[in-house]
Parts: structure tokens; C-alpha cells; sequence
């Protein structure tokens, strides 16, 4: 790969402010980021847009001199599962529930004309897409991240927007 891509992208791993490395458990789920955008402010901060990309189980920091965690990581892939026909339902009903929130909110904020976000059509990455675009409890986050099983994930995923709305 060349240099540039490389650069643009690094993993992420949840973990509580403050957390010494050496707390970083084995098995911890992260996640390859690509860097999408990057805009440099005037102060030389900058805020930079990412991808979440394939998962990883944590298997070991290593110490180094790097400015950052290093660390020996391995592949997290869904499991195969049975549930198809369930999946794609709960699924729709996700996409049914977060569009309703949408709808709310831009009503709430004078913009009710506004496009509904992108969506992914595979219910595999839904709970992840939904979860990046509301205000969540962040112990929710990582356990989304760990979780192997699609058809578990959008089950998960169906309950992040549904507190906020009254029945229909």
C-alpha cells in the first residue's frame, strides 16, 4: 500500500479517559478508521472526518517509543448466523424508528424539509451507521463495536433511538 493511504487511516480502540495502557484488556474490540477529511483551523487544531472500517480483537499494547498505543491486533468478523428473514425485519424497523427521530428533530429545529441521512441497505453495519449519528451512553458504544452477531447487533441497535419517541 502506499504511504499515503497508510497515513490516512489508524484504529481506535473505546477505552475510559485516563486509562493507563496496561489496562487495555486482550480480546477489547477496536476499529480501523480512514481518514475521510481533514480541515486545519486558523489556531492549528483541526477536525478531522473518519470511517469506521474492519473491527480487531485486541491482543497485547507493546511498548514502544511511538507517541501512541501500538498493539498486536487480529480480525473481529461477524459470525455467520442463521435469522435472514428476522434480520432484514428488525432491520426495517431500525431504519423505521431512526427515521422517525430524524423527522423529529429537524421539525424541532425549523428544518422540516431536510433529507433523511444515507443508510446502509445490508443490516450488518446499520447499528453501527445509527449509533455514529445519535447521543448514546458510551458503555453502549464498545458493546456494539464486540458484537459478532448481526442479527444481535441490530436487536441492539432497535433500542438506541426508540427511548426518545412516543409510541406511534
Amino acid at each position: 500500500a502506499d504511504g499515503r493511504a497508510w497515513a490516512r487511516r489508524c484504529a481506535f480502540v473505546c477505552r475510559r479517559a485516563g486509562g493507563a495502557a496496561a489496562s487495555l484488556p486482550a480480546g477489547m474490540a477496536g476499529c480501523v478508521a480512514e481518514v475521510t477529511e481533514v480541515e486545519t483551523l486558523d489556531d492549528g487544531r483541526s477536525n478531522i472526518m473518519i470511517v469506521g472500517r474492519e473491527r480487531f480483537a485486541l491482543e497485547g499494547v507493546t511498548d514502544g517509543v511511538a507517541p501512541y498505543l501500538v498493539a498486536d491486533v487480529v480480525p473481529l468478523p461477524d459470525i455467520a448466523a442463521p435469522g435472514g428473514l428476522v434480520l432484514r425485519l428488525l432491520a426495517d424497523e431500525l431504519r423505521s424508528h431512526f427515521a422517525r427521530v430524524v423527522t423529529a428533530v429537524r421539525i424541532l429545529g425549523d428544518d422540516p424539509g431536510g433529507a433523511q441521512p444515507e443508510l446502509p441497505d445490508e443490516p450488518s453495519p446499520l447499528a453501527w451507521t445509527v449509533a455514529s449519528m445519535i447521543e448514546m451512553e458510551l458503555k453502549q458504544r464498545p458493546r456494539l463495536l464486540e458484537q459478532r452477531s448481526p442479527l444481535a447487533r441490530v436487536g441492539q441497535g432497535h433500542g438506541l433511538p426508540a427511548p426518545c419517541l412516543p409510541d406511534p
